[in-house]
Parts: structure tokens; C-alpha cells; sequence
């Protein structure tokens, strides 16, 4: 179950994870299962459609966590009902202006004080993990 409240720092400020007690292993890169366990926000379309378990389950909430980091917002957005934070970078990334959106969508604690060229790169890697697709998302080595 990857998500921010399971990624700790070490001295050194690198980033571990922790917290295996959902942690599945299939030896053909793929698991099915009928019971759906996870935190809101954080869990794959096609997992919570068809209890399909494969590497890019994690891809997907790997993608939230750091969309989290870039705009200080949870996973889960309470206004007008749930609404996944997932669901919001595709129209801040595509269309006219991107750059523009990024910088109302980003953590308003940072005052600006970011290279805008990296924060974009970083929003389009989020846009491609948490892709509805999950052909369609990055290997963890890309």
C-alpha cells in the first residue's frame, strides 16, 4: 500500500517504505483477487474494477504520492464529495498553458521558489503513472 504516510526518511534523506502488510508477490507479473484492500485515493482503476494486481498498481500510487509532493494537496480532495487528486493533473499538464496550471496547481507553500522546468517534468512522470491506462504508465526503471 503505497502512500505518503508509509514513505519514511532516513538520516540521510532518502526515502524507504514501509508497511508490507497488503504486499502481494505473483510469479507471472500479474495476480487477481476478489477481495479489494487498499487506502482511498491511492488504488488503480483496474484494481478496484477487476482486483487486478500487477507492478504498475504500484506505478499508479507511486504517481499519487507525488502528486501529493507537487501541489500539497491528499489523495482524496473533499469538495463537492470525493473527488481523487488522481483525476486532476490531465487538465493542468494538457491543453494551452500548461505551465500556467502547473503553477496554480502546485503547493502554494513553496512561493514560486521551484525550477518550473523540473516541476513540469515531474507533472508530466505523475500524469503517466496515474494513467487510467496502465499500458500506458512507466516501468519504476523509466
Amino acid at each position: 500500500d503505497i502512500k505518503s504516510s508509509n514513505v519514511l526518511l532516513d538520516r540521510n534523506i532518502r526515502a524507504k517504505i514501509a508497511n508490507f502488510g497488503l504486499a502481494k508477490s505473483a510469479e507471472e507479473g500479474f495476480y487477481l483477487t476478489r477481495h479489494v484492500n487498499g487506502t482511498k485515493g491511492y488504488m488503480a482503476p483496474e484494481y478496484l474494477a477487476d482486483g487486478l494486481v500487477t507492478p504498475k498498481l504500484d506505478i499508479f500510487s507511486f504517481g499519487v504520492v507525488m502528486l501529493e509532493l507537487l501541489s500539497g494537496k491528499p489523495a482524496v480532495l473533499r469538495r463537492d464529495g470525493d473527488v481523487m487528486l488522481w483525476t486532476t493533473i490531465e487538465s493542468v499538464v494538457e491543453g494551452s498553458n500548461p505551465k500556467e496550471k502547473l503553477k496554480g496547481f502546485m503547493d502554494l507553500g513553496l512561493q514560486d521558489d521551484y525550477p518550473l522546468e523540473i516541476a513540469f517534468a515531474m507533472a508530466r512522470l505523475t500524469r503517466r503513472c496515474v494513467h487510467e491506462d496502465l499500458n500506458s504508465r512507466p516501468t519504476i526503471s523509466e
